[in-house]
């Protein structure tokens, strides 16, 4: 269900948007009203549930895995770690250590047929994590099905998508779970990875978006939140283009934007990641492309952002975000003729950032897509029911969420 606002509350959610940057600690005070929002990004056609913090991961169930002192997940080596060995060159092509956590079930509320998960984490040198989801048909529970085999580096694993898996449930895309029915309920399964007992790879958040394709999803029947008309935040400008091989790295062109700009706000330029460093650090060695959504997303958590994928509705719903100064990246899908001023005739996939919005209520976007030595610019603004069916098409408005950990969202 939508989250509905009065004009009260709006008001004190601008409020909660007053923000210091202490920039010797990259860190956010932050001033918060007592009635202020505290809305989560959940689809109306579906949910968007997250763990993050002792108390939420204590909802789920622990196997020679335990919780950090910052509620982290973290490998339990006192519990007697179970031990494996990689004969298929699954995971590292030897013996391994690992623990495994599972998440609550979540009620979907609707039926769903995709499912996307996500994490946030640290995996040091020799260690790695596993994530895998199943969903609830009228029949029973499918199986699990591996989202993702991640590493940020590629000393133990090559990170990886683990093929579609196919059967009479569904199949992965890539990062897509895509049911062949509609589903009531979803699970995620983690499994933390290690070489070394005395090395783990370290939780912070699990999250989980799964949507169906009900009447109505994607229509542009919610009010425009026009505060956030005329805003443009200062993202920098990058683009794709301009690095060799770099034709297919409008994902981590985006990210690399994305970083770039919290680098400036908070003064952590170890934020700023160049395009070519982003592209190498979320590609899936699967498929040796850079598109995998969660990737990209787990690259920038693994540099201490808090980072996700998830979907929404509308560009209303977007327009919050924009509001609190949080620029964020969306995946469009469409035509020739479908996008007017695209730096491209058409696109079966392609991720840009959303920046802002004119005066009009007119998406700003850069666009990594735009070429240089065809005097295209980054920056453009799309006409909003244009680039809204783009976005709420096939990708069902799937977009990621960046931002500093403890800064005030939507």
């Amino acid at each position: 269900m939508r989250l509905s606002l009065s004009g009260r509350a709006r008001a004190a959610f601008l409020l909660a948007v007053l923000v210091v940057t202490v920039l010797a600690g990259a860190s956010w005070l932050v001033v918060r009203t007592r009635n202020a929002p505290a809305a989560k990004p959940a689809p109306d056609h579906g949910i968007f549930r997250t763990l993050t913090g002792a108390d939420a991961f204590a909802a789920g169930s622990f196997d020679r895995v335990t919780l950090d002192e910052d509620g982290a997940l973290v490998l339990d080596p006192d519990a007697g770690l179970r031990s494996g060995h990689d004969r298929a060159g699954r995971y590292n092509g030897g013996s391994f250590l690992f623990g495994t956590y599972v998440s609550p079930v979540w009620e979907t509320g609707v039926p769903v047929d995709s499912v996307v998960a996500s994490w946030s984490a640290e995996t040091p040198a020799g260690t790695w994590l596993e994530v895998e989801a199943r969903a609830r048909q009228a029949d029973g529970w499918t199986k699990y099905y591996s989202m993702g085999v991640w590493a940020s580096g590629t000393e133990a694993v090559r990170r990886h998508n683990s093929g579609p898996q196919e059967d009479a449930d569904g199949l992965v895309d890539t990062d897509d779970l895509r049911l062949k029915r509609g589903a009531s309920a979803v699970q995620l399964r983690v499994a933390l990875f290690t070489t070394d007992p005395a090395l783990t790879p370290r939780l912070r958040r699990l999250s989980v978006t799964a949507t169906g394709d009900g009447p109505g999803r994607g229509t542009a029947s919610a009010s425009p939140y026009r505060r956030a008309w005329g805003r443009d935040l200062p993202v920098p400008e990058r683009r794709q283009n301009d690095f060799p091989g770099g034709g297919g790295w409008c994902s981590p062109t985006s990210v690399s934007m994305i970083m770039a700009y919290w680098a400036a706000r908070t003064g952590n330029e170890a934020w700023d990641r160049p395009v070519p460093e982003v592209a190498a650090g979320v590609r899936d060695h699967e498929y040796g492309g850079t598109g995998n959504w969660v990737f990209n997303t787990a690259y920038a958590a693994g540099l201490g952002l808090d980072a996700y994928v998830t979907r929404f509705d509308s560009l209303t719903d977007l327009e919050w975000w924009i509001a609190a100064g949080v620029p964020v990246a969306v995946n469009i899908e469409f035509e020739e003729g479908g996008l007017d001023g695209a730096p491209m005739p058409s696109s079966d996939g392609h991720i840009i950032v959303i920046r802002g919005f004119d005066r009009r209520g007119n998406p700003i976007v850069n666009d990594p897509a735009a070429r240089a030595d065809q005097g295209e610019e980054v920056r453009i603004v799309y006409d909003r029911a244009q680039l809204e069916r783009a976005w709420q098409g096939r990708p069902r408005g799937t977009t990621y969420i960046i931002h500093p950990p403890g800064y005030p969202t939507p």
